[in-house]
C-alpha cells in the first residue's frame, strides 16, 4: 500500500515548511508595492484553495465541537495567523528583509517560553545552551549596531516578532 493511500500526509507539512522558507523571496518585492493586508488577503485565500480538498472533513468537525472550541479555532487559526502575518509582512517596509526572516524563525523559541509562562511547561537547563546563542544571534544580525539599538531601528524588529 502506497503512503497516499495509507492516508500518511507528512509530504504535507514538508510541502508547508518549505513554502514558509520561501515566502519571503516574494513577501519582500510585494510589501514595497502592496498593503500588508492585501498580500495578507491573498495569501490566505491561496491557501484555503490549496488546502480545499481536506477542508471540507475538517469543517464538518469543527461544527461538530462545542461554541468555546469553535471560537478559538477562529480567534487562534484564523486571528492569530491572519494579524502575525499581516505584522510580519510589514516588517518588510521597515528595514531590510533579513531582519524579519531571521527574527521569524525565532517563534519556536517564543512558543516554548510563553509555554511555561502561561501553561507551566517545565523547560529544561539544556533549552538555556540554545535559547542564549539564538537570541544573541538573531539580536546581531537583526540590528546594524546591536549595542546602540533606536526605537527607529527596532521597528521592523519588533513587528516580526
Amino acid at each position: 500500500m502506497s503512503l497516499l493511500q495509507r492516508g500518511d500526509r507528512t509530504w504535507l507539512v514538508a510541502l508547508a515548511a518549505s513554502l514558509w522558507g520561501l515566502s519571503a523571496l516574494w513577501r519582500s518585492p510585494l510589501a514595497k508595492d502592496y498593503p500588508s493586508l492585501t498580500i495578507v488577503f491573498w495569501e490566505h485565500l491561496i491557501l484555503v484553495v490549496l488546502v480545499s480538498p481536506w477542508l471540507m472533513s475538517a469543517v464538518q468537525r469543527v461544527l461538530l465541537v462545542s461554541v468555546r472550541t469553535k471560537l478559538a479555532v477562529l480567534v487562534i487559526g484564523a486571528g492569530s495567523s491572519a494579524l502575525a502575518t499581516t505584522l510580519f509582512t510589514a516588517a518588510f517596509r521597515f528595514g531590510d528583509p533579513i531582519t524579519p526572516q531571521v527574527l521569524q524563525k525565532l517563534q519556536p523559541v517564543i512558543a516554548v517560553v510563553l509555554a511555561a509562562v502561561i501553561l507551566g511547561e517545565r523547560l529544561r537547563v539544556k533549552f538555556l545552551l540554545f535559547v542564549v546563542p539564538a537570541v544573541i544571534g538573531a539580536w546581531m544580525l537583526a540590528f546594524a549596531d546591536p549595542l546602540s539599538v533606536t526605537v527607529a531601528s527596532a521597528q521592523a524588529a519588533l513587528l516580526a516578532l
